[in-house]
């Protein structure tokens, strides 16, 4: 319910700005090519919408550094140390907890890796899509301690490989299909 109100906020709202913006500048149009953007702008704020969702048991402080600070200086849902939780997870049975967190942390990231290079050839070089999805995941994880949300560098690892797999199945899409190299613009 969360994320269909993220997207059907964001809908008007995008469609307004990019008929501004392709009215206002003479970029190529591409039909297939604005239908994936607009699905890829909604997923975005789907993404947001769903990774800034305060804790069921969060109560907002003024200042909203205060919750920061507290959490921080008692480590209270904050994980630093890499693989910690993904080894916890395999030490018992594969469980939904195990496929949800492992697997949605992966997936969730991967149309970020997929639709960047798609559409952007500046985005095409692996070592930028990396960046995006290292720099995006720990941007969300450090914004989810101000949100009583807890803080893991395992969700970080998890949505930057999920970034590479998206560009990986990118790079295949287009040697495979050659005409999808229509999408890219500068």
């Amino acid at each position: 319910q969360r994320l269909f109100l993220a997207a059907l906020t964001a809908l008007p709202v995008y469609l307004l700005l990019r008929v501004w913006f392709l009215r206002s500048n003479s970029v190529p149009r591409n039909r297939l090519r604005e239908c994936l953007l607009c699905v890829f702008t909604l997923f975005l704020c789907g993404l947001l919408a769903l990774a800034l969702h305060p804790s069921a048991s969060f109560e907002p402080e003024w200042p909203p550094y205060r919750v920061a600070v507290e959490r921080i200086s008692s480590w209270q849902g904050i994980n630093l140390i890499p693989f910690q939780t993904i080894v916890q997870y395999f030490h018992g049975s594969i469980s939904i907890r195990f496929i949800i967190n492992i697997l949605a942390n992966v997936f969730m990231f991967s149309p970020v890796g997929f639709f960047l290079p798609l559409f952007w050839k500046r985005w095409q070089p692996c070592f930028r899509i990396i960046a995006v999805g290292l720099l995006g995941s720990t941007t969300i994880e450090v914004l989810q301690l101000f949100i009583g949300r807890t803080v893991d560098i395992d969700d970080v690892i998890l949505n930057t490989l999920g970034v590479l797999v998206g560009y990986c199945c990118c790079s295949l899409l287009q040697r495979t299909l050659p005409r999808s190299a229509r999408l890219s613009l500068p």
